[in-house]
């Protein structure tokens, strides 16, 4: 058997086929037995209930065949023949060359030339040809008893016998052609339609993949799409967001735009920014911007806006003027401090020397002494001013945090600083080694967070260090990192204060320099850590410090403002 073009779907070809058959038998022969058993009748009705139980019997073939065959074009072809078969008996028993039956071989025909195309439509119209034509000669030689009594020779029956003929071929020839239109127009339409759904799902990749959010909405400014970037910026679902309004889901900004967009007609896009909640309680800037939607014949009908989460981007710019800010101020500021530092150095000198003198009483002795313990002190802010804005360069080296802090809580407790109402209580893990850090600037952090701890605790309280290592590094550190968190049961810090502690000269201690905490936020920065701020006003104060264990020291920069640490 040869092969031949199908189409996908002809398997449910094939069971509408064998479902017609057996309903167009059961018409034809139906209404043949109805008419004979009402009138005088001329044809027996057994054979033509034969036929019938014939169809049924090929159906139920047909049936298990196309459950077990792959081969759809041999299941075709023998269906064809069988009807064929079917057809000429139903011809031989209504009459031969008379019956009006042999009309029905045209369905076998046009049946093969639409499943099987033009080649076998035309052998379907010659097997029908030979089927009828032998049907005829049988009948003349007077061999079917059953088709009627015997005919004599009359030349019309030969015009009878060669129109059918004609009729089968010609009806081959149409039907052929057509199908064959019909097949090229489907693979026509296939291959259009599948370059479509590709093109469709191109575009639809496109959209998918570009990182910015994007979403459509009507002209009343209801969202009916939205790409996955557009989700996971809001931290929403798609249910959140389809059908919801624009302002709803991205601010007063989005209806800005979107007027703007109606008064301006030439297509430009505007942009703005909005700070927008997300699905998640987070509050980040978007940058958005809008154009019109519009179809194929150049009307709009609706808006499409483009929008990006631009939080990190807005911090990190903040953050470069305010190193450069601070930089000049820095280097303003250390000149300023050494020529502070110079006469201040003088004056206390001279007061010494003064307080020496047997001519003074003892108030003057004791307003000496006030004058070189407040000169001291300033000498203090100047020299930790000067180390904060010019830091010594690092000494880099592989450090063990553990013994760094273990050392730091010991000389706390031992030292002046310490108080005996504050205990300390330490919770490290074993090997947190940093492969490249200043073990003296760590130092210094963690002294300056203890010392923070016990002053915010005049009445008492406990301090907790706890020190382990984690797999998330950070966004600026890839592989793992040491977590330290050091947490006080002081009288923490207020919720308006709590944005500005990093700050220099920012203090809430009488006496306070401010330049403690900006100290450690700098040394923490420089070795790519991070910082999280945790206080409840009246409930304690818990300072969170990450760093890299693989990081090495960057330059120092300037100090931090909200942005520039994770504050909750």
């Amino acid at each position: 058997m040869l092969s031949f073009p199908f189409t996908a779907d002809l398997r449910e070809k094939i069971r509408w086929l064998m479902l017609l058959r057996v309903i167009v038998a059961i018409v034809l022969v139906g209404s043949l037995i109805v008419i004979q058993l009402s009138a005088t009748p001329s044809v027996s009705v057994r054979p033509l209930m034969g036929l019938v139980l014939f169809i049924i019997v090929l159906t139920i073939g047909y049936q298990a065949a196309l459950k077990r065959t792959s081969r759809l074009d041999i299941l075709v072809f023998v269906q064809v023949v069988g009807d064929l078969l079917f057809e000429t008996g139903l011809v031989a028993i209504t009459g031969g060359v008379t019956s009006p039956f042999a009309v029905t071989y045209n369905f076998s025909i046009l049946t093969a030339c639409i499943l099987l195309y033009r080649r076998f439509g035309f052998i379907s119209a010659a097997l029908a040809s030979t089927l009828y034509i032998l049907l005829v000669a049988l009948q003349y030689l007077r061999l079917l008893p059953f088709a009627g009594p015997p005919l004599i020779w009359d030349p019309r029956d030969f015009y009878v016998i060669f129109l059918n003929v004609f009729a089968f071929f010609l009806v081959a020839f149409m039907g052929s052609y057509l199908a064959e239109r019909l097949r090229k127009t489907s693979e026509n339409l296939e291959a259009r339609d599948s370059s479509y759904r590709s093109l469709q799902q191109f575009h639809q990749n496109v959209v998918e993949s570009v990182p910015s959010g994007i979403v459509a909405a009507n002209e009343e400014g209801v969202i009916f799409s939205a790409n996955r970037s557009a989700l996971d910026i809001l931290s929403r679902g798609k249910a959140d967001v389809v059908d919801k309004p624009l302002r709803t889901i991205l601010g007063e900004a989005a209806g800005r735009l979107i007027a703007r967009a109606a008064v301006n007609h030439t297509g430009q896009a505007h942009r703005e920014e909005e700070v927008v909640a997300t699905g998640d309680g987070r509050r980040i800037i978007c940058g958005m911007s809008c154009c019109p939607l519009v179809d194929g014949e150049g009307r709009r009908s609706g808006w499409i806006l483009v929008f990006q989460d631009i939080t990190e981007t807005r911090r990190l710019e903040g953050r470069m003027r305010r190193r450069e800010h601070l930089a000049l101020i820095g280097e303003m500021s250390a000149a300023m401090a050494h020529e502070i530092r110079n006469p201040l150095g003088s004056l206390s000198g001279s007061v010494q020397v003064l307080r020496e003198s047997k001519a003074l009483d003892e108030d003057e002795r004791r307003l000496m002494e006030i004058v070189v313990r407040e000169a001291d002190r300033l000498n203090e802010i100047v020299s930790a001013f000067l180390a904060y804005a010019r830091p010594k360069p690092p000494s880099l080296a592989p450090v063990d945090l553990g013994r760094v802090i273990e050392e730091t809580v010991t000389l706390l407790r031992r030292s002046g600083a310490g108080d005996p109402s504050v205990s300390v209580v330490t919770e490290i893990a074993p090997d947190l080694l940093l492969s490249a850090a200043d073990e003296g600037q760590l130092r210094q952090v963690f002294w300056n967070l203890a010392v923070n701890a016990v002053q915010a605790m005049p009445g008492g309280g406990t301090i907790s260090i706890k020190a382990r290592k984690s797999a998330d590094g950070g966004p600026q550190c890839i592989g793992a990192e040491v977590a330290v968190e050091v947490s006080d049961t002081g009288t923490g810090i207020a919720p308006e204060a709590l944005g500005k502690v990093f700050l220099p000269f920012f203090t809430t201690k009488e006496g306070g320099s401010g330049l403690g905490l900006a100290i450690v936020y700098r040394i923490i920065e420089a070795h790519h850590g991070r910082i999280e701020l945790e206080s409840r006003q009246g409930g304690g104060t818990t300072v969170r410090l990450h760093l890299p264990v693989a990081a090495g020291i960057e330059a120092p920069s300037g100090a931090p403002g909200i942005e520039g640490s994770r504050l909750r």
